[in-house]
């Protein structure tokens, strides 16, 4: 079996329920927007849900200031397979660093290999729709702008 992969505040919350876990991430968020660690005007969602066999934590944003789609991406109107990059710079190291910040809660002694799961919570970190619609409209419209 691989061993445990154990995020840095695991250990100081492990007896606290997924709930309250979710309200220091929320706190941990704030502190980054705050202390300039974060983009301020950065807004997000962090919700659990709990169903058999397993819980979940996830991160939505829900207000981002930045761009989010490449200009290549949005520029690629016809629809067709979009070989490159989708999200900025500035999206991918939102995610990352948002997505770092969630597993320092983590636990997880799952191995897939043997199909064990043993694991604290599942999640990930996401753009809300409106989010994304939003950011694609501007693109759109400043690319039309300069184009024209």
């Amino acid at each position: 079996m691989n061993s445990a992969i154990t995020g840095s505040k695991y250990q100081a919350t492990k007896n606290l329920d997924l709930a309250k876990v979710a309200k220091l991430l929320r706190a941990d968020i704030a502190a980054a927007v705050k202390s300039g660690a974060l983009v301020a005007g950065l807004a997000c969602s962090v919700k659990i849900s709990r169903y058999s066999q397993g819980q979940s934590m996830s991160v939505t944003i829900t207000a981002f200031p930045g761009q989010v789609w490449t200009d290549e991406f949005v520029g690629n109107a016809d629809g067709c397979f979009f070989d490159g990059d989708r999200f900025t710079a500035e999206a991918i190291a939102l995610l990352e660093t948002l997505e770092g910040m969630r597993m320092a809660y983590v636990y997880d002694k799952s191995d897939i290999s043997s199909d064990h799961f043993d694991k604290r919570f599942y999640g990930g970190v996401q753009f809300s729709t409106d989010v994304t619609i939003a950011d694609r409209a501007r693109t759109e419209a400043r690319l039309a702008a300069a184009a024209a």
